[in-house]
């Protein structure tokens, strides 16, 4: 059974509020969606589920913005039940495990991918034999914390069908574009090869690029056959993939998805993509196929940020610009995405990327904070220049306090107070859509923004780049 909290907590509902009222994302209708409960109606609700259903293992995937909530489920089900194993997985617990295994309601953890441990796991546990001799499983016995080596990294072409009979029919539908729409979400890739350093992949690549090759993609016809099964059983109308970097395919790949795609599936698809993989031909090719939109990370509009802080190295403002106008061209809705508040940033860097989002003016943007997750190299900086507020109990020590993209900065910069990093969040629709003006002492270029700005120490500026503190 699946306990699951999306439509029935406040918070979800209050977060897409807060995207319209910021002018993100359309208005729209969403209350038919959400249930809301009070907290300690859902702490009932799981009770009396645990209760009845009596489970032999409760399952639960973490990442570190929902760990706390999920935590204080974790202590909802071991009042009803303090024998009952728990274990959890995902990137939080693949990337802080020794952390994470230190919380007293954690029996068992998955570190690394668990299509093919969990199903290991549980075959042994119901056999009541041990499971200990699982790989990729890290557990506590005996005062110690133990485990075994990692398994190799699954072949995605091994991987089943998604059952989807699980979720809520609510999760299906989508705000996409003014209204909702029934949705789904597939992968045909995992893995990154770059190097940002706000993102997990760098420290997943080290944890477990010696299992296999990190980058893997699933067959085309594969990725086909399952789209085409769900789509018919659940009337998508349109399909989002979910893999980092979409277009990271040889020529070859990409021809034989755009000719199954218009053959057998021929619904309109979204997709992230980073900006070096595109190209007029590609697409030429993918509006023709029923691309409606991509996602593009711009993250900032100082060249100087994106490769001394956040390791975007491989693409100038120019390339850059040239490439949105060419999604532009074909028709295709561009959502850019960009990020304030990181160490090093200063408050004409955030105007730069205003002033960049302006030139390119696409169809969607958002303006997320900087999130310092555990692991990063934005985390490791921020960490030893003493930025962030810590946990210190077993289970979290270490981690951000009340981490988050959405709602507030959660690092203490000393050249600019989070107050006024939400105050231009709020504001970051309007200043780049010009229904606010930019104010004139961000006119000039700041130091360091693209080719011909002042260079970045021309003002005495501290000068923070995530290369130094590494050495």
């Amino acid at each position: 059974e699946l306990f699951d909290t999306t439509f029935i907590r406040q918070k979800g509902h209050e977060e897409n509020a807060i995207r319209e009222k910021s002018g993100f994302v359309l208005p729209i209708d969403m209350s038919q969606l959400y249930d809301p409960h009070k907290p300690e109606e859902i702490d009932e609700l799981l009770r009396q589920q645990i209760q009845r259903f009596s489970p032999d293992l409760v399952a639960m995937s973490i990442v570190e913005q929902n760990y706390r909530y999920g935590d204080h489920l974790l202590r909802v089900v071991k009042s009803v039940d303090e024998k009952v194993p728990i274990i959890v997985g995902g990137t939080t617990p693949t990337i802080a495990s020794d952390v994470v295994i230190e919380n007293p309601r954690i029996d068992y953890l998955c570190q690394g991918e668990g299509e093919e441990a969990i199903v290991e796991f549980c075959d042994l546990m119901e056999q009541g034999k041990s499971v200990e001799g699982v790989r990729n499983i890290r557990y506590k016995k005996g005062g110690e914390i133990r485990g075994s080596p990692p398994r190799p990294l699954v072949d995605m072409n091994s991987l089943p069908v998604q059952n989807l009979e699980l979720w809520d029919e609510s999760h299906f539908l989508k705000p996409y574009t003014g209204r909702l729409r029934r949705t789904a979400y597939f992968e045909m890739s995992r893995g990154c090869p770059n190097r940002c350093s706000y993102c997990l992949h760098e420290r997943c690549r080290l944890l477990l690029g010696g299992s296999g090759p990190y980058y893997r993609q699933k067959s085309v016809a594969n990725t086909i056959k399952e789209i085409k099964m769900l789509k018919v059983q659940y009337g998508f109308e349109v399909i989002f993939f979910c893999d980092d970097n979409f277009l990271l395919m040889s020529h070859q790949r990409f021809s034989e998805f755009i000719e199954a795609w218009k053959s057998e599936i021929k619904l309109p698809f979204w997709m992230n993509t980073s900006p070096e993989a595109i190209t007029e031909d590609r697409l030429v090719k993918l509006k023709e196929a029923g691309c409606h939109g991509i996602g593009i990370g711009i993250e900032s509009g100082s060249e100087w940020i994106r490769q001394n802080i956040l390791h975007r190295r491989y693409i100038t403002n120019d390339e850059l610009e040239e490439r949105i106008r060419l999604i532009a061209s074909t028709g295709i809705r561009i959502t850019a995405s960009n990020m304030m508040g990181s160490p090093g940033v200063y408050e004409d860097d955030i105007f730069e990327t205003v002033k960049f989002n302006r030139k390119l003016r696409p169809a969607s943007l958002d303006m997320l904070f900087m999130a310092p997750y555990i692991g990063t190299g934005v985390y490791e900086t921020a960490r030893q220049l003493g930025y962030l507020n810590l946990y210190k109990i077993p289970g979290f020590r270490g981690m951000v306090k009340n981490i988050t993209m959405r709602n507030s900065s959660k690092l203490r910069l000393p050249q600019i107070s989070r107050r006024r990093l939400s105050s231009i969040q709020k504001k970051f629709a309007a200043y780049v859509y010009g229904d606010l003006e930019i104010p004139k002492k961000f006119a000039k270029p700041a130091p360091g923004a693209y080719k011909g700005a002042p260079s970045r120490d021309s003002d005495g500026r501290e000068i923070i780049t995530i290369e130094q503190l590494r050495k």
